[in-house]
């Protein structure tokens, strides 16, 4: 690149293409892949990206940052915290007992020839003689118990 420079008179001007073709000389494998490089980049989408991210991403980052530094966000995080530590002492067993239960629960209830109505302490005496209805009864108390038990 000096050579060519050096070659130049005093006080002549250089020619920017004529610079820039003495620059690309013996280079043109190279300048060939950049090129595939990057229609390649324009055709999957990557060039729009880039421009995006260069153009509006600081507006982005800034938002991001502003939203970051509000009491909502530092509420949000701990309770993402508190959820994290919550599912890591969850069996995985469980939750798939709990989705198949409660895929058969939606199955029953579209399937259920009358709904049960309660309008007195007699009306629960009844229901309760009902085995699924002792059985979802239970259940669910030994949820609440295990729940409550878990504030200790």
């Amino acid at each position: 690149m000096n050579e060519f420079l050096d070659e130049r008179k005093e006080g002549e001007v250089v020619d920017p293409l004529e610079r820039l073709l003495h620059l690309l000389v013996g280079k043109e494998k190279a300048i060939e892949n950049v090129l595939k490089l990057i229609e390649i980049s324009d055709q999957k989408g990557l060039l729009t990206m880039a421009n995006y991210l260069v153009n509006d991403g600081t507006d982005l980052v800034d938002t991001g940052i502003s939203f970051l530094a509000t009491p909502t966000a530092f509420k949000l995080r701990d309770q993402g915290i508190a959820w994290m530590k919550i599912l890591e002492k969850l069996d995985p067993s469980l939750i798939e007992n709990a989705l198949t239960i409660m895929s058969k629960m939606e199955a029953n209830l579209s399937t259920t020839e009358q709904d049960i109505t309660i309008k007195g302490l007699w009306d629960i005496v009844k229901v309760m003689r009902d085995p699924d209805v002792s059985r979802g009864i239970s259940k669910v108390f030994s949820v609440l118990k295990a729940f409550g038990a878990s504030y200790d």
